[in-house]
């Protein structure tokens, strides 16, 4: 008999926040705050809403350009529930190495945090077509204010037209012996090596991991 395909994507964040809202979810130790799954899908859905205000849509590339933080996660989850790719930008790069990966990618959106500013400025003039979105400061006020999404609703409609191959991220190499290339993860990749990775660990609920 021939196994039939699962063509369902499961909203995580979403179905965490339902089973156990009030479980801390993620602890930022650096402010010392914490966030609970309830909330982290809150700030999750609130910025899949501003993404598509920013007229962003399946398939569309939203760029970081960030060092760690917890807003990092939200386009994650955010990307993932609209269709969306997350395109991460590794701040160690050299501007000549992100204009080639910028140019290639086509982003919608470019989402940088304050200390890239100079950065962005440099990167600027091949972005002319390109969204671009503070965590901080804006390096110029035609920017966006990501804080912006604390306007939109806390609540999504999920998005029913998700497949496992629809992919959710692209991550690049190091790039050691030419340029980084970019490395296309599917739904079903995330979700496979998740799995892959708590019963080969052994993970619980219990358990916390830093992310770094």
């Amino acid at each position: 008999m021939e196994k039939q395909k699962s063509h369902y994507v499961t909203d995580w964040l979403d179905k965490r926040a339902k089973l156990t809202p009030n479980r801390v979810a993620l602890v930022d130790t650096v402010s010392g705050s914490t966030l609970t799954f309830a909330e982290w899908n809150a700030r999750a859905n609130r910025t899949a809403h501003f993404l598509k205000s920013l007229g962003v849509e399946k398939y569309d590339r939203v760029s970081v350009y960030a060092s760690n933080c917890a807003e990092h996660l939200d386009l994650l989850f955010a990307c993932g529930k609209i269709g969306a790719i997350l395109h991460n930008l590794n701040w160690r790069l050299t501007v000549h190495e992100l204009r080639g990966i910028l140019a290639g990618a086509a982003p919608k959106v470019l989402v940088y945090s304050q200390e890239w500013s100079a950065q962005v400025n440099a990167l600027r003039p091949g972005l002319s077509s390109t969204q671009l979105v503070a965590l901080g400061k804006p390096a110029e006020a035609r920017d966006k204010r990501f804080s912006q999404r604390d306007r939109f609703p806390d609540t999504l409609q999920p998005c029913r037209d998700l497949h496992p191959d629809d992919p959710w991220g692209i991550y690049y190499t190091g790039g050691t012996t030419g340029l980084p290339k970019g490395a296309v993860l599917t739904h079903g990749n995330m979700t496979w090596n998740s799995v892959n990775t708590i019963t080969s660990w052994g993970l619980t609920a219990e358990d916390s991991a830093p992310l770094q």
